[in-house]
């Protein structure tokens, strides 16, 4: 699910159909559900500027759509597996997108000329989370992991440099797959929700842990930040909310 920055409209895609859904919040009437892929929506993605929306679907590919009038723009071939994740750089210059299956990559897309500028590897199973600070400088990558053990994952978090597509950082300390992630509105928090019930706050400018919430429950499947950065929200595999103090 996306929510326009100007709050006036919701999308949401889902995987029980190929369909992607456009709500008017005000009317909350349903302005168009037509997606154009031929399989299941996994992912979907509102540009910073409110003009264009971005859907990855079962069928390998991206669609790009116009948010106010609702029309196909392109259709971008993305993954040899399903589209995972995507997300538009706040600057407006790269989309991003993550493959599930047997495609564990990373695609840094040109939003100019909607070609690939980049292939990132490095994650041993599929891709399930991805951030990008408010500067468009860096991207941050979480996967279900390479398992070690029964509740021990690693190689599950990475930092990577958002223009060049070099890798700068594997938090190794992380030690379970991920599932959620968040940057704060000043880009100097990571936030990581993890498939042991965990949530790890990440220090972007030393790298180091700062704090661990352990409610214990299930994977953290989603998380949510205000736009002060104070409140965090997070729900769980087990259908609970949380809401956090961020100080």
């Amino acid at each position: 699910i996306a929510i326009s920055p100007d709050g006036k409209r919701i999308v949401s895609g889902g995987i029980s159909t190929p369909t992607m859904k456009v709500w008017d919040l005000r009317t909350f009437l349903m302005l168009d559900s037509e997606s154009g892929h031929t399989q299941p929506v996994e992912t979907v993605a509102i540009s910073s500027d409110g003009r264009l929306i971005a859907s990855g679907s079962d069928d390998h590919t991206i669609k790009l759509w116009d948010l106010h009038t609702l029309k196909l723009l392109d259709t971008i071939p993305a993954h040899s597996g399903f589209v995972s994740k995507v997300a538009f750089s706040p600057d407006m210059q790269t989309l991003v997108s993550a493959g599930g299956g047997d495609d564990n990559t990373i695609r840094l897309i040109d939003l100019q000329t909607k070609k690939t500028r980049h292939i990132l590897k490095g994650h041993k199973t599929g891709v399930d989370a991805i951030a990008i600070t408010p500067d468009s400088k860096k991207l941050v990558t979480g996967s279900f992991g390479q398992l070690v053990s029964r509740n021990r994952a690693i190689s599950t978090l990475k930092l990577w440099n958002l223009q060049t597509g070099k890798l700068l950082h594997e938090f190794t300390d992380n030690f379970s797959s991920v599932e959620s992630l968040a940057i704060s509105p000043d880009g100097k928090i990571l936030i990581c929700g993890n498939y042991d019930g965990t949530i790890k706050l990440w220090s972007l400018e030393t790298l180091k842990l700062l704090h661990t919430w352990r409610d214990g429950s299930s994977s953290v499947l989603g998380l949510a930040l205000s736009r002060d950065g104070k409140t965090l929200v997070s729900s769980n595999e087990d259908s609970i909310i949380h809401i956090w103090q961020i100080k």
